[in-house]
């Protein structure tokens, strides 16, 4: 007698899809993970309060404030002043001061990489084909 198993579509656990919901509430179940909620709820209020004082600032007039705390909260970088020529200058007198220093540095760099490298060659067996 032979049996014959039968294809079962796995069950889609409830844990698998998006964290928040589209109007922006929690979409993970408190019961099933409570830690993991109450950390995504936290994150939640706190990035609200972020956004909500962005406005307020909006509307005391204080853009540059605003503008600052909009790209923190996004994430971008902000283009940093270029560098002056006196800076420049100070940077060109240090790096002829410690140019001794900086060739023995990349020396030591390029020695340590070297003997690395040959260590990671060795015990490797070298295979001929025909």
């Amino acid at each position: 007698m032979t049996t014959v198993k039968t294809f079962r579509p796995k069950k889609k656990t409830e844990t698998v899809g998006p964290l928040f919901n589209k109007d922006g509430t929690v979409a993970v179940d408190p019961v099933k993970c409570p830690r993991l909620h109450a950390a995504l709820e936290r994150c939640r209020t706190r990035n609200r309060e972020q956004w909500e004082r962005v406005q307020e600032l909006r509307r005391q007039g204080l853009d540059g404030s605003a503008e600052r705390l909009t790209k923190k909260l996004l994430g971008v970088k902000s283009k940093k002043p270029p560098m002056t020529a006196e800076k420049k200058a100070e940077l060109a007198v240090w790096k002829r001061e410690h140019a001794d220093e900086i060739k023995q540095r990349k020396q030591t760099e390029r020695e340590i990489r070297q003997r690395t490298l040959a260590l990671l060659k060795t015990g490797t067996k070298k295979v001929r084909r025909k």
